[in-house]
């Protein structure tokens, strides 16, 4: 929406897994760190998702990032390592993060939720923090 924008973001595999093993255990950051790097990931963080009023607090997803190129064989190794991929996908990542006054975090998640509801739109990326 802003010239320049696409410099803010860059193009990487995002592998999501299961909290849990295959076993049904569940699996920790530090073990997925370990996986991570026989993978050939770059790095894995937890999930952010939005919370709801309300809602029970659930395992969080983890997130192993990776180089557009190498996406499939990370997800191949995290599978035979026991993990349970949910989906392997190239996204948009932002270089950095944007943290914005409250009235005007408002706005721009209304406008972010106008969007996401339109039915030509199919991804959105966005910086907020």
């Amino acid at each position: 929406m802003a010239e320049g924008a696409r410099h803010g973001f860059e193009q990487l595999g995002v592998v999501r897994v299961a909290p849990r093993d295959l076993g049904g255990r569940p699996v920790s950051l530090e073990v997925a760190l370990e996986v991570a790097v026989v993978a050939g990931a770059r790095d894995v963080c937890e999930e952010e998702e939005e919370e709801e009023e309300g809602e029970e607090e659930e395992e969080a997803t983890l997130k192993f990032i990776c180089e557009p190129s190498s996406l499939r064989a990370v997800r191949d190794h995290l599978e035979a390592s026991g993990l349970r991929p949910l989906s392997a996908t190239i996204e948009y990542l932002p270089r950095d993060r944007v943290a914005l006054p409250e009235g005007t975090r408002e706005e721009a998640e209304r406008l972010l939720q106008a969007l996401g509801d339109h039915p030509d739109v199919v991804n959105i990326y966005h910086n907020l923090q």
